[in-house]
């Protein structure tokens, strides 16, 4: 989904703490063995102690119809059951690619720009129903949107929403690799700087680890409403970069225009 926007703003401070941390390494050293030397007698008559082995804390995990990351506690996944989420899979630019998509009307399914490219037709999988699409266009206001037109209908499209102010979880779904549909939980955060100079239109961001192919899938908030579409990810920080999506019929008033050859998926 492109090359990771910005080196993280951490790492002097990483550098300086690893640098600390040797010092004390060191000098921890030589104070034990200065008073090996001090005790040899008594060491020799009783046993040294044995350090307990540390701790092992596993990460929260939720399961939601496949892998699922969590990254920022116990955050609860949204449920996603009732959702028609599919692999877009293209021929563009030349090459092969595969993305996600979201049903959300009858016979239309919204998903990034860049997942599709140029293509005119499409392949979509919904389980194991698979469907021709036609990409109608991508959004003519510069927002990273496609929207693709269905020759047989789907059923059940989602509903959209605000993202929420209250920082509750926020599900991202897709099809990692077009594989297996995976979700992934994180909260809402900041949105990066260098993401709101290479998109266009209203972004919002999630402290969620995206993988290819996840791109154009939906985010939705703990009420299964959709709040916005991957769009873009920050490998470093993992942060998840999103077009939002707070009304979908204003969003498919939107005029269309042809897509470029840039698919990344």
């Amino acid at each position: 989904m492109g090359e990771p926007m910005v080196d993280s703003p951490w790492r002097p401070l990483r550098v300086a703490a690893a640098a600390t941390v040797g010092i004390c390494l060191v000098l921890g050293i030589v104070l034990s063995r200065l008073t090996d030397t001090a005790s040899s007698t008594d060491a020799a008559s009783s046993p040294a102690p044995v350090a307990d082995a540390p701790e092992i804390v596993e990460p929260p995990v939720a399961d939601v119809l496949g892998a699922v990351e969590t990254r920022s506690g116990d955050l609860t996944p949204a449920s996603v059951d009732h959702l028609v989420i599919v692999v877009v899979s293209v021929t563009t630019c030349g090459e092969r690619a595969a993305g996600t998509g979201v049903l959300v009307a009858e016979n239309t399914i919204l998903t990034a720009a860049h997942t599709v490219g140029d293509a005119g037709l499409v392949r979509v999988a919904h389980g194991t129903q698979i469907l021709t699409g036609e990409v109608a266009g991508v959004f003519a206001d510069g927002r990273d949107l496609a929207v693709i037109t269905l020759q047989a209908p789907l059923t059940e499209p989602i509903a959209a929403a605000s993202m929420p102010a209250d920082g509750s979880a926020i599900t991202i779904v897709g099809f990692p690799e077009g594989g297996a549909r995976s979700s992934v939980v994180g909260a809402p955060v900041e949105v990066p700087d260098l993401a709101r100079r290479l998109f266009d239109g209203p972004l919002a961001a999630v402290d969620a680890t995206t993988r290819a192919g996840m791109s154009g899938g939906p985010a939705i908030d703990g009420d299964g409403n959709l709040v916005g579409l991957l769009v873009g990810a920050q490998p470093e920080t993992g942060t998840a970069v999103l077009a939002s999506i707070d009304d979908v019929a204003s969003a498919l008033q939107t005029p269309l225009t042809e897509g470029r050859c840039q698919a990344t998926a």
